[in-house]
């Protein structure tokens, strides 16, 4: 039986936070904590007091996922073109297998060599960073970032396993389902993927909410695979918050971006004189506002969590809430790079001829300029959502006033 009551933060725990800002000024904030006695082993131990606030968010971000799927089948069946649900069906399994499946295996195994081998963290470490977390004591980011030489890696590590995901992910649909295997269904591959959102965070919360990971631990060794390491270790006790954030804010960013388009790109109406030229503008709408979410946003994390210097506070679910200067200048690079690109080979025009110079040149700029103001000052995860639709409303309102 557990007693719960207010105190101060122990005395151990204010040391080491001490300890750890003497020698890095990042030091995170830990989530309030309250003491609790357990009777059976007479120790007192923290709970981090921001538990209840944690499952306030994981069911209301669930719901925020159907909310996405709800959507996307309003804009899918108010289209001209009927939806093939065999066809869903079929690149919900592509999904399933090479993007999901693919990378939760890959990552999840790599991050746990990672923290065993190069980290040196023991097996509980480990299983306490792929769990829940809320079990763990209020210190207990600090006491692990206190560890001599574990920080930095800890940073990369992070690094690695979130942003290398994201990219794995992203360029598996960008490159392989999107443009080979789904390359003219685009209206069932968004059905699909907002029905694969809506399931993964149905099972992430219910993991959270029902099956905690210190009464669950067999459950969690697998049940984490539905996290993809992605559940940052620098986040705390908000690793999981912050992933279902991230992954609502996304898919309604998309779904907001794509209506966004609808309003001012011609339909694409099967038997029409120019079928192909238009095909032809939406892929090229399309690579200009995901290519800064694929490549800007992770360029600013990989770049910006190992080797920003010029650190500022940000707003975010977790314990550490940082981004840099190096992390903001890699964003725009990130843009600007592959937005150039797209705008090099693209044939936008109604008779298949190469853009403007104007759109060439100035319309990466206008773009990753843009995208690294959302991406800077956008509520940490959010920024999922603002780049996407900031994105697509500068590319619409250039199409507008000037053309591709």
């Amino acid at each position: 039986m557990l007693s719960f009551s207010a105190s101060a933060p122990a005395p151990k725990t204010m040391e080491a936070a001490a300890s750890v800002k003497a020698v890095d000024t990042e030091v995170p904030t830990p989530p309030k904590a309250v003491k609790a006695m357990d009777t059976e082993f007479a120790t007192a131990i923290e709970v981090p007091a921001n538990k209840p606030q944690v499952r306030f968010w994981v069911p209301l971000l669930t719901a925020g996922a159907l909310l996405n799927l709800v959507i996307i089948y309003v804009v899918a069946f108010s289209g001209d073109k009927s939806i093939r649900f065999w066809r869903v069906a079929e690149l919900l399994a592509y999904l399933f297998s090479l993007n999901f499946l693919s990378s939760a295996i890959f990552f999840v195994l790599l991050r746990r060599f990672v923290l065993r081998r190069w980290c040196s963290l023991t097996d509980q470490d480990v299983a306490d960073i792929d769990g829940d977390r809320a079990h763990l004591p209020g210190s207990w980011l600090t006491d692990l970032l206190a560890r001599p030489g574990l920080r930095w890696k800890l940073k990369i590590t992070d690094a690695l396993s979130r942003k290398g995901g994201h990219i794995w992910r992203n360029v598996i649909n960008y490159v392989l389902i999107s443009g080979v295997l789904a390359k003219e269904d685009t209206t069932e591959l968004m059905v699909a993927g907002m029905t694969g959102t809506f399931v993964l965070a149905a099972c992430e919360g219910a993991l959270v909410l029902w099956f905690p990971s210190a009464e669950y631990p067999k459950l969690w060794s697998w049940g984490t695979l539905c996290f993809r390491a992605s559940n940052r270790i620098r986040d705390g006790h908000w690793a999981c918050v912050n992933l279902l954030t991230a992954g609502v804010a996304g898919n309604l960013g998309i779904v907001c971006a794509y209506g966004i388009a609808m309003l001012v790109l011609p339909a694409e109406v099967e038997g029409t004189k120019d079928l192909e030229g238009t095909k032809e503008l939406w892929r090229f709408a399309i690579n200009m506002v995901t290519l800064p979410l694929i490549f800007g946003d992770a360029l600013g994390e990989i770049i910006g969590t190992p080797f920003g210097r010029h650190q500022f506070n940000v707003r975010g679910f977790g314990e550490i809430n940082k981004k840099s200067l190096e992390g903001c200048a890699a964003v725009f690079a990130g843009t600007l790079v592959p937005t150039l690109i797209v705008t090099l080979v693209a044939d936008t025009g109604p008779n298949g001829e190469d853009a403007s110079t104007a759109t060439i040149v100035a319309l990466p700029l206008l773009l990753s300029v843009v995208v690294t103001f959302v991406e800077t000052f956008s509520f940490r995860s959010t920024d999922n959502f603002t780049i996407p639709v900031a994105a697509a409303l500068a590319l619409m309102a250039w199409y507008e006033l000037i053309g591709f």
